[in-house]
């Protein structure tokens, strides 16, 4: 049997137009729902009802420390884009997946656009955080 995969087997990148937020490193957690809506639909003269799917993109949320100031730039970026101040901002999320086995997938969720973003200081001995909650319309596999 193959050993399961551990969250400290995961590697979280943000990237920004194209660079990568490397000193955001401090992630807690990452949470992918590929969203789908069910459909169900008798007809006369069948015995059992007939069902579909409609995909409807990703939702997610994204948990992590901070260390500098990236954060707070990032903040900036969705801010910006949010205001229309500057165009052509993509922001995606890299997730890469080492595998015990050796073998190393990449899931990327592209172009992700974001809801409240918390900062939070739980109590003078906890660190900063933030929760990034977002959505994207697909992912794809790297």
């Amino acid at each position: 049997m193959d050993q399961r995969l551990l969250g400290q087997d995961v590697e979280v990148l943000i990237v920004n137009n194209g660079t990568p937020l490397t000193n955001i490193t401090a992630v807690r957690s990452l949470e992918a729902t590929f969203k789908f809506e069910k459909k169900e639909e008798g007809y006369l003269g069948e015995t059992t009802d007939r069902y579909d799917e409609v995909y409807k993109g990703i939702d997610g949320k994204l948990d992590f420390h901070l260390e500098n100031a990236d954060s707070l730039a990032l903040v900036g970026a969705i801010r910006d884009r949010a205001r229309n101040r500057r165009s052509g901002i993509k922001i995606n999320v890299k997730a890469t997946f080492n595998f015990p086995n050796g073998s190393t997938p990449r899931l990327v969720f592209r172009d992700i656009h974001f809801g409240d973003i918390p900062l939070s200081f739980g109590s003078r001995a906890d660190y900063g955080m933030m929760s990034v909650p977002w959505s994207c319309d697909d992912a794809k596999v790297v």
